[in-house]
């Protein structure tokens, strides 16, 4: 009875050992992929350690047996440790290759070190995993044409008609090429040599329309500060023919609407905008809004009546014409309009492209 009870262990041990598993991942794996191998039902008294591949015993049942020897695996490393505290299973990883155009299902045998960490006994036993490794993609050497279509108009009707519009269509994959574009070109050249050709054949011949004149008035886009000239764009009868009176008249519009502002930019003028026409003097500091020296004393015209409230935005133009926008910088303003009078109020303003842009920066 006794040598039972000790047989009942041994058993147990037996088994548990056997009982640990490798699960692949990914189960269908592309070519030179790579393939994770987890270890499962593992505990502290039986786990997996290292792990070697056995080409000899591989085995495969598609798409025949033998097949084997066309696939390849590489890099089989032992990427992760068990752990119980942590709950981390062992891990393991390598790299397999098929040579040949077919997928091929494999059984791989491996010889797994089993090690018991509460006595430091180590096991060897056999495990086996069975994957599908597929194929390399073939490249690709024939390349066939996309669908093409071109519109032609019937072009051999009357001066007193028009001709239809007809479209002409290659279908796809008719022409074939060593490159995408070589096989789309062959479609586009059989466009070009039979597409009016087709369209003169199957095309109709309708009455003409021609449109009626349509005008429209542009405004020229100037500057700011400046006003543009307004400006006619006429787009005369009898301009554009289409198989239908709307159609004609549409042309026309379209005409109308793409060309009429260009046309008044290149044809108008830009005359300066001045609100009014007061003076005040001012100096001119070039070396900041409250820097004095190197001032000098200007007269200039102010496009607004002039305030610490209203003067932005306001036009700044020199006295020598009073149409010349002053440069760029800041400028000390006196209210009073003849020299040697104490002005009213001081204000520095910046002005820029001719405009006070900024509220008061210094007041004196």
């Amino acid at each position: 009875m006794k040598k039972i009870f000790l047989l009942v262990p041994a058993m147990l041990c037996f088994f548990l050992s056997y009982s640990q598993t490798l699960v692949p991942t990914p189960q269908t794996v592309e070519n030179n992929g790579t393939v994770t191998l987890t270890g499962s039902d593992e505990f502290p008294h039986a786990h997996f350690g290292a792990i070697t591949y056995q080409p000899s015993y591989t085995s495969t049942s598609s798409p025949a047996v033998g097949y084997g020897i066309h696939l390849n695996l590489t890099n089989l490393s032992y990427d992760q440790s068990y752990s119980a505290e942590s709950n981390l299973p062992s891990k393991f990883t390598f790299k397999i290759s098929n040579s040949i155009d077919k997928d091929i299902t494999v059984t791989l045998f491996f010889n797994c070190n089993i090690i018991n960490s509460n006595t430091g006994n180590t096991s060897s036993f056999q495990k086996s995993i069975t994957i599908t490794v597929k194929p390399t993609a073939p490249v690709q050497t024939t390349f066939y044409n996309v669908a093409l279509s071109k519109a032609f108009v019937k072009n051999n009707c009357s001066s007193a008609t028009i001709g239809s519009s007809v479209t002409y269509t290659v279908p796809a994959n008719k022409y074939s090429g060593s490159t995408q574009a070589d096989a789309d070109s062959k479609a586009q050249n059989e466009i070009n040599a039979n597409g009016q050709n087709y369209a003169n054949a199957n095309g109709q011949c309708l009455q003409r329309f021609y449109n009626t004149a349509v005008s429209g008035t542009f405004t020229k886009q100037c500057d700011v500060g400046s006003a543009g000239s307004q400006v006619v764009y006429t787009v005369a009868a009898s301009k554009y023919s289409a198989t239908s009176q709307a159609a004609a008249d549409q042309l026309a519009a379209n005409d109308l609407a793409s060309n009429g502002q260009n046309f008044a930019n290149a044809n108008g003028v830009c005359n300066e905008v001045r609100d009014a026409n007061v003076r005040y003097r001012a100096f001119s500091r070039p070396g900041g809004a409250c820097v004095t020296a190197n001032q000098a004393q200007i007269f200039v015209w102010v496009g607004d009546s002039f305030s610490s409230d209203s003067a932005v935005g306001s036009l700044v133009y020199s006295a020598a014409s009073g149409t010349s926008k002053v440069p760029n910088g800041d400028y000390k303003i006196l209210s009073s309009l003849t020299p040697g009078q104490s002005p009213q109020s001081v204000y520095v303003y910046k002005v820029e492209n001719g405009r006070i842009t900024s509220s008061v920066i210094c007041v004196e």
